[in-house]
């Protein structure tokens, strides 16, 4: 083999070599100054949005022995609302869900019920009771009621069975097999507890016919004989009729 040409030859290679790999950075870098745009430009960064409250996504309170279970369209717990809550808690969450604030009033306790403070919205309110010391022991701190199928923008109310209000109340009863107490039904009164937690390790009150645990109660008053009423909580055993 000629040495001369070969070196040649290889110095050729080598000086071609170099030149595209010049013309390929060139090339790359160019690439890369036309996606970067103008000198000076920055892509905007995208600024976080506001914090979305979970509870407006909930679509569905389910009226349960202890709690509220508040659920979203998927049928998934958003939060559950026990009745040991604070009161501020509870009217919170509730406001946020409904879509606004309640109205309040105050109220003049009797022999069978003590002195309270309600907070209403459309189909539901909220009763805070300030008994006398020593008086009215077998009361929840606070209670609901439920007055209709839906509150807020389209919220539904229901049982754990899947009950709402303007449902026929024996129907419900004996879907259930339960019975529904008739002892007022002259007055157009009628009720049952249509679920019960478990039982209480505080005192039982005297009413021995009903369990000493925390319930969920729907009655008929408007002698339609539709539920018109879900109430929770309640304990029947310091009911005294």
């Amino acid at each position: 083999m000629n040495r001369s040409a070969s070196k040649f030859t290889m110095v050729g290679l080598m000086v071609s070599g170099i030149l595209f790999a010049g013309t390929a950075c060139a090339s790359n870098q160019s690439g890369a100054d036309s996606a970067a745009g103008p000198a000076g430009d920055v892509a905007p960064s995208s600024s976080p949005g506001p914090e979305v409250d979970p509870l407006t996504s909930v679509t569905t309170i389910v009226v349960r022995p202890e709690a509220l279970e508040l659920m979203d369209e998927s049928g998934s717990l958003v939060a559950s609302l026990t009745y040991e809550d604070p009161l501020a808690a509870m009217l919170g969450a509730l406001s946020v869900v409904v879509g606004e604030e309640p109205a309040t009033a105050s109220y003049e306790g009797g022999l069978e019920r003590p002195a309270g403070q309600t907070y209403s919205w459309a189909g539901l309110t909220l009763t805070d009771y300030l008994p006398p010391e020593g008086k009215f022991l077998g009361e929840s701190d606070y209670s609901l009621d439920f007055t209709a199928g839906q509150v807020g923008d389209g919220v539904a109310i229901t049982t754990e069975s899947g009950s709402t209000v303007g449902d026929d109340m024996d129907a419900v009863a004996d879907e259930l097999g339960l019975s529904v107490n008739r002892d007022f039904a002259s007055a157009g009164h009628l009720f049952f507890l249509i679920e019960v937690g478990p039982e209480l390790t505080t005192p039982a009150g005297d009413n021995i016919e009903y369990p000493n645990a925390w319930a969920v109660h729907v009655s008929s008053t408007s002698g339609s004989g539709v539920i018109n009423n879900i109430g929770a909580p309640v304990n029947l055993s310091h009911w005294v009729s």
